[in-house]
């Protein structure tokens, strides 16, 4: 996940992401009408090809540090974004479920790499960490 609650993204480091439609975006600068227009997924209704948009306030239970008012989830195929005032503070990609399309990111648009990412790949895109969590652990 890039960018938190108290860590918005904020174009620092300048990302880039190829999504389904085999575009890749300046995530810095990619507005919520160009999200809305990409072409999701390779699932077809008939002949056609659709995809599924799920926006959404984001609801937060009080607990955890809260995104700033007016924050939208948005859920795409493997991505989950959320976005305020136009701009994208958060993402989360994710390589679960069917399907050939793997998400992928990077500093340049000629270097993405595939998630998930390796631990070279990781200080790649971001540089080398300053702290590193384990979410993972016990």
């Amino acid at each position: 996940m890039v960018g938190t609650p108290t860590f918005p993204y904020a174009g620092v480091p300048p990302l880039f992401a190829k999504f389904p439609d085999g575009n890749v975006y300046n995530l810095a600068e990619i507005t919520s009408n160009e999200l809305a227009s990409v072409q999701w997924s390779s699932m077809k209704v008939g002949s056609e090809p659709c995809s599924e948009i799920n926006i959404g306030w984001l609801f937060t239970d009080g607990i955890a540090p809260t995104w700033p008012e007016g924050t939208k989830r948005i859920q795409f195929d493997k991505w989950l974004i959320w976005m305020n005032d136009g701009i994208i503070i958060s993402l989360f990609a994710n390589t679960w479920g069917e399907g050939s399309y793997l998400p992928s990111i990077g500093k340049t648009p000629d270097q993405l790499h595939c998630f998930p990412l390796t631990q070279d790949e990781v200080i790649d895109v971001f540089g080398v960490p300053d702290r590193i969590i384990d979410y993972f652990g016990e």
